[in-house]
C-alpha cells in the first residue's frame, strides 16, 4: 500500500506534468514494480539466512537483501522509471490506435445506411 500510494506522485510532479497520463502511469507502475523487487530481495536473503543459521540468520539475511534491493533502487530508479515511462507511451499509443479503428469502423457502418 505504502508503494502504491508514494508511487502515484508520479501523477503529480511537476517533472512529469508534460507526460501523458500512460506515461505517468509507465513511471508510476515501474516505480511499484521496484519496490516488489526490493521487497522480493529481502525475503530471499531471510530465507537463505534462515537455512544457514535459523534465527540470527534470518535477521542478517534479510538486512544483507534489504540493503541490496534498496541500493540498487536508489542507483537504478530514474533508468527503470523512465523504462517504466516509454512503455506506457507505447501503450497509450496502442489504445488510441485501438479506438481509432473502433471509431473508423463505426463511421463506416454509419455511412452504408446514411
Amino acid at each position: 500500500i505504502f508503494s502504491v500510494v508514494t508511487n502515484t506522485g508520479e501523477f503529480y510532479s511537476d517533472k512529469n506534468k508534460n507526460k501523458s497520463f500512460w506515461e505517468k502511469g509507465g513511471r508510476a507502475t515501474a516505480g511499484i514494480g521496484m519496490d516488489v523487487g526490493v521487497t522480493g530481495l529481502t525475503a530471499g536473503g531471510a530465507l537463505l539466512g534462515s537455512m544457514i543459521c535459523p534465527g540470527p540468520g534470518t535477521l542478517i539475511g534479510g538486512a544483507i537483501g534489504g540493503a541490496v534491493g534498496v541500493v540498487a533502487s536508489l542507483t537504478l530508479e530514474n533508468k527503470i522509471k523512465d523504462i517504466g515511462e516509454k512503455a506506457g507511451k507505447w501503450f497509450g499509443d496502442q489504445v488510441e490506435n485501438i479506438q481509432k479503428s473502433f471509431s473508423d469502423l463505426g463511421n463506416f457502418v454509419t455511412g452504408i445506411f446514411k
